[in-house]
């Protein structure tokens, strides 16, 4: 064979062999990015994905009337199936580790494509911090109005993590390994091992968040961020609800410890006073989950003990469906139970002198889950105090 011919050969094959790679990422479609040429019999694997890239796709569908935005939290803590989304089509567009400025860049992308008229925002301390937008997964979703669409489409029908994906939605299927129906419109679904013991995650949980929580603050431009999806949302005539998200009481003791309870109290204050700036009829709400209320002081089973599973809990972070139908029990079909509060700022004081009588009374019966949380922060702070090559060997 030529050189001529062992050319178009080689570059025959490998034609071919992208064209079938194109092919069979289209037809599984791991990121419902092509829907008119996709195999529908791939939905329910689609539809567990909940990377910033497939919840662009999801938005795409143009037919959302709720969306529910926010960190994690949101995301595996509010229940597809509660009555507040019955009459909605409501999808959940949290994703990990999110910024204000990243949920208002969702919230434009989505009320530009869907008929929106209600929004739900799970606020948290940290949705505030200084850091920069992902530069990954939302830097390759249709959220990035810089995204180049040649970038977009070689990824997703040449790209090797597309590829993946696909044959991993395949096995699954061959092997009759169906995600939970539950997992739709962006809603997660989240389980606990077997064998796994709560505490232990607890203890994880509450070392990774204590770095951040020693110096956690609130960026001026997250702020701004906020103020510009609120009066978006006023002039759109968008039904608008912020909810503080009920961390764990042991979790505000980890942000106590590393010294951060008092600039969450001036956040929690400049979030209810710019919406009554800003929206002073009343169609922007705010609620407060956190605090020390009977759920978010759920008792934490022992070390030992692998098999018990909290009611409302996952870990100190996260709250589980059962403390999210509480929360839109509370907000939306009006249940009377003593679970958060609407803040307003003629209210804000007294529900902050209440919080604090709630931990003095936790305080005092709770003083060793408290003092292993302190203990969490104070070594974390011991570490921050040494000099640079100390902490990094430490770390």
């Amino acid at each position: 064979m030529d050189a001529r011919c062992y050319g178009k050969f080689v570059g025959g094959g490998t034609l071919a062999a992208l064209l079938i790679v194109a092919a069979f990422n289209v037809l599984i479609d791991p990121y419902r990015a092509y829907p008119r040429l996709h195999l529908p019999g791939f939905d329910r694997w689609r539809d567990g994905l909940s990377s910033r890239v497939a919840r662009a796709e999801l938005v795409r569908r143009g037919d959302w009337d709720t969306i529910l935005l926010g960190t994690s939290r949101p995301k595996v803590g509010l229940p597809a199936g509660h009555a507040a989304f019955a009459t909605n089509r409501a999808c959940n567009l949290a994703v990990d580790a999110a910024l204000m400025s990243e949920a208002e860049i969702i919230f434009d992308y989505t009320r530009a494509r869907n008929p929106l008229r209600r929004v739900v925002l799970g606020l948290d301390f940290a949705l505030f911090r200084p850091q920069k937008v992902n530069e990954t997964d939302f830097a390759q979703s249709r959220f990035n109005d810089r995204l180049s669409p040649f970038d977009y489409h070689t990824r997703h029908l040449l790209g090797a993590k597309a590829l993946d994906r696909s044959f991993e939605f395949l096995l699954l299927r061959l092997r009759g390994r169906l995600p939970p129906a539950a997992e739709r419109d962006g809603f997660q679904i989240r389980t606990l091992r077997a064998g796994v013991s709560q505490r232990a995650l607890f203890d994880k949980q509450l070392r990774l968040l204590a770095y951040g929580y020693v110096v956690q603050g609130v960026d001026r431009s997250e702020m701004a961020a906020l103020r510009r999806l609120v009066r978006t949302a006023q002039a759109q005539g968008m039904e608008l609800t912020l909810a503080i998200n009920p961390v764990h009481a042991l979790d505000l003791e980890l942000l106590r410890a590393a010294g951060g309870w008092e600039r969450f109290e001036a956040w929690r204050r400049e979030v209810v006073e710019l919406v009554a700036t800003e929206a002073p009829e009343g169609r922007v709400v705010v609620w407060d989950f956190t605090g020390y209320w009977p759920a978010t002081t759920e008792s934490v089973p022992s070390s030992e003990d692998r098999t018990t599973r909290m009611k409302y809990y996952f870990e100190n972070s996260h709250f589980t469906p059962a403390l999210g139908a509480l929360m839109l029990d509370r907000m939306f079909t009006g249940a009377t139970h003593d679970f958060g509060e609407r803040l307003t700022s003629g209210n804000l004081d007294a529900h902050t002198e209440k919080i604090r009588v709630q931990r003095e009374t936790y305080a005092r019966t709770q003083a060793r889950e408290i003092e292993w949380v302190g203990s969490i922060a104070r070594s974390v702070r011991a570490v921050r105090r040494r000099p640079p090559v100390e902490a990094a060997e430490t770390e």
